[in-house]
């Protein structure tokens, strides 16, 4: 008669500990990070652990992946990743980017778990600061030294380079796209760093002394070092972007939002008239001996743009495979870039859709789509509910990390549209970091708003 209750009791020991690790999930893919980001035939049995996680998660929750807006787009995308095989004319070349799609979907729903947890949810949070920062330091260790600015070159060149003969980096890191990745964190410390000094003026902050602590020893030096990195990589589309989304996040802020929308064109078509007349614009379209003070290079995307849409109307429905496109125009859609590694299209959508077709551009489009939906969604529904003693269930800083994700996701859709982190890059996995973080924030509010509701009418 006590069989029955000792596989009762077997069994929530076995759903306890799935949950644990369900809960935990990122933080056993950091762990085998390392083998998705550096793949080989060898190593192909890393690809199990993934679906293995999504399964002890269903064993946990009921359900193997979470309910999110972003899922069709998701299975949109992956079911692309797939049919790619058939079009790639070498898996080997498409094994890194495919590995790397796989790990970030999987950190995606990771991510998404931990925030059910607000403990694990600051977790994430840090984590994803934290893996910012890493590529900050690790991109002035290894980074292939630009030569635009000849103040800066002068001092860039006695740098050693210390990271050399990664697979996909052999030289070095490439600073656009090290500049790239920055762009989906630095915003959000940009947010931060200005709320906690908003914080201590209005005293909110001071109410929780380790905030303090924390804001003075990490929070502003990081922003200023990832800020140092920034200027370092001599990115002009990252810089602008940055530039860019800070200006537009206000928008969030204000009730007569089209009032600023008017005054910051007025000002954009006032400073752009002053100059034309003045010939800066003139200026900077001339060939000059300092690439840095000249746009004439960016006459070379024109080139390579061509050739992206016309590999796109030659694959439509599968893309030529995922990593291909490198060496696909080289035989099909010779450049004068002879002898340069293409690595992408210098357009993050044009990449898509030659990696995954036009179905996985449209999956692609469709997920930035519903991430900023989310956000606004949970901009519009940030309620108090859950005060408790953490200042994170707070509508302010619920509204903080709303406008610094939303600052992430612009900044780097703008810096997407001249140049690209291509989808399963080893950066991208801040893509799909970010993207679990605002699902998850906005899986919590949701939550918090259907618990006022329900209290308010009990």
């Amino acid at each position: 008669m006590s069989f029955p209750s000792q596989i009762d009791k077997r069994t929530g020991f076995l759903q306890r500990g799935a949950l644990f690790l369900t809960r935990w999930q990122w933080l056993w893919l950091a762990f085998s990070a390392p083998f998705f980001l550096f793949p080989s035939p060898s190593r192909r049995w890393i690809f199990i652990v993934v679906p293995a996680l999504w399964l002890v998660a269903w064993f946990a929750t009921g359900e193997p992946l979470p309910n999110t807006p972003a899922n069709l787009p998701l299975l949109v995308i992956m079911i692309m990743v797939l049919v790619s095989l058939y079009a790639t004319y070498a898996i080997e070349v498409s094994l890194p980017k495919i590995a790397g799609m796989l790990l970030g979907i999987g950190m995606y729903y990771a991510f998404i778990h931990a925030s059910r947890k607000e403990g694990i949810f600051r977790v994430v949070l840090a984590a994803f600061l934290a893996s910012g920062f890493g590529i900050a330091v690790l991109g002035v260790a290894g980074m292939q030294w630009p030569d635009k600015y000849t103040f800066l070159q002068n001092y860039l060149s006695k740098l050693p380079i210390l990271i050399k003969g990664l697979p996909g980096a052999e030289a070095g890191f490439q600073p656009n796209e090290v500049a790239g990745a920055l762009l989906w964190v630095l915003p959000l410390l940009i947010v931060m760093v200005i709320a906690f000094f908003i914080g201590l003026i209005n005293r909110t902050t001071r109410k929780h002394p380790g905030w303090i602590v924390v804001g003075l020893l990490f929070l502003i030096p990081i922003t200023i070092i990832m800020v140092g990195t920034m200027l370092l990589t001599q990115s002009r589309a990252s810089l602008i972007a940055l530039v860019l989304a800070l200006i537009f996040l206000p928008v969030f802020l204000l009730k007569r939002r089209w009032i600023y929308l008017g005054m910051l064109l007025v000002i954009s078509a006032s400073i752009g008239l002053f100059s034309w007349r003045s010939g800066w614009i003139q200026k900077i379209y001339m060939e000059t001996g300092n690439p840095g003070q000249s746009i004439v290079t960016f006459s070379g995307r024109l080139e390579i743009w061509d050739r992206a849409i016309r590999g796109i109307h030659d694959f439509p429905f599968t893309g030529m495979g995922m990593n291909t496109f490198r060496s696909v125009i080289i035989v099909f859609y010779p450049t004068d870039y002879a002898g340069k590694d293409l690595g992408h299209a210098h357009n993050e959508f044009l990449q898509a859709a030659l990696d995954l077709g036009i179905p996985g551009l449209i999956g692609f489009l469709s997920l930035n789509i519903v991430a900023f939906w989310m956000l606004v969604q949970t901009w519009r529904n940030v309620q108090p509910i859950h005060l408790e003693k953490s200042p994170l269930s707070s509508a302010f800083v619920v509204k903080v990390l709303v406008l610094g994700f939303a600052g992430g996701f612009l900044a780097h859709l703008l810096f997407g549209m001249i140049d690209a982190v291509a989808l399963g890059a080893k950066p991208g996995v801040m893509f799909w970091m970010l993207l679990g973080l605002i699902a998850g924030l906005y899986l919590r509010q949701k939550s918090n708003s259907l618990t006022g509701a329900t209290l308010a009418v009990g």
